[in-house]
């Protein structure tokens, strides 16, 4: 899933950054009753360096730690998928779509490379697929044939990779796509195209962008991420590491490696939940949709929706 809304939360300070709309693909069919929510839910820390570092999984979490309600009335909160009280349901499959873009300067040995830090997640039984820069692909498999045997393109890179995930959406598993840039600077040389991330929402993809991380701070001049927003001074944001970094829904990583291994980590604390009314009623779309976390550990959270959930803003807080 993409990260579309970061929470820090503590039993006295909410902070919810929700980044852009989430607008139903009118052609995507409507849930009669609820819809899938996706919540990593991470331990945080009160520290300056929150939104940029990765936190400790909360593992263990149960059905019965979700408490939800919307204009008062409760609702019902069943895990989606997996059902199964477990963060992550080890006995689904998780499907990684890697994206080399044609701004890689070497896309053999960025390949190569990642070829050898996917070994550890082969032996989970991941699959993984590839759209090369050239807009050929391949099907997914669990070892290094799914990177080495291309088919020929049928079409543009731009086209071939935006295919590619639309076809993670009907996946019932766990869908990630990881984009290769080809910057390794963090100053985002090379964006990450809207249409990539809107269509990674879209098919509730996790998506990891390799892009060299954190920008400069010089960029640091548009809220929310001044420097102003936390009332920090700037040297502490001269320390953050180049990496780890969510912004609206985008996970920025230094490396395809850095990337794989905060995959793994992420996937522990993953819990994929199906909200739906009590029998009899139905969701009120101009009313929020309020969700309490039952954690000894104070929490961040990062959510994305599909179906009706897209349209209802989620407010999440600790209990």
């Amino acid at each position: 899933m993409t990260f579309a809304r970061l929470n820090r939360l503590t039993p006295t300070f909410i902070l919810l950054l929700a980044c852009g709309s989430l607008n139903l693909n009118a052609e995507e069919p409507q849930r009669t009753n609820g819809f899938h929510l996706d919540m990593l839910v991470q331990q945080a820390e009160n520290n300056p360096n929150l939104l940029w570092n990765m936190g400790d999984p909360v593992l263990h979490l149960k059905a019965g730690d979700f408490w939800a309600q919307q204009g008062g009335s409760r609702l019902q909160v069943d895990f989606g998928k997996s059902g199964v009280a477990e963060p992550y349901d080890r006995s689904r499959v998780t499907r990684l779509l890697v994206i080399v873009s044609p701004s890689v300067a070497d896309p053999e040995g960025s390949i190569g490379r990642l070829t050898h830090a996917m070994q550890a997640a082969w032996r989970q039984g991941w699959q993984t697929a590839i759209v090369r820069p050239d807009g050929s692909s391949t099907g997914y498999a669990a070892g290094p044939s799914s990177i080495t045997q291309a088919v020929p393109a049928t079409m543009p890179f731009n086209q071939s990779y935006l295919a590619a995930i639309k076809d993670l959406k009907g996946f019932d598993g766990t869908a990630i796509v990881l984009y290769l840039t080809g910057s390794a600077k963090g100053d985002r040389e090379v964006p990450t195209p809207n249409a990539l991330i809107e269509s990674a929402k879209d098919s509730m993809a996790m998506l990891y962008v390799v892009d060299g991380g954190s920008p400069s701070y010089s960029d640091w001049t548009m809220e929310p991420y001044s420097p102003r927003s936390y009332d920090l001074p700037l040297p502490i944001y001269a320390n953050i590491p180049a990496h780890g970094e969510f912004i609206c829904g985008v996970k920025h990583e230094v490396s395809a490696q850095s990337a794989l291994k905060a995959m793994r980590l992420d996937l522990q604390g993953r819990y994929d939940l199906y909200i739906e009314p009590q029998s009899g009623h139905s969701f009120d779309p101009n009313q929020p949709i309020s969700i309490k976390v039952k954690s000894k550990n104070e929490i961040r959270t990062f959510l994305e929706a599909d179906g009706i959930g897209r349209d209802i803003p989620v407010e999440v807080s600790q209990r």
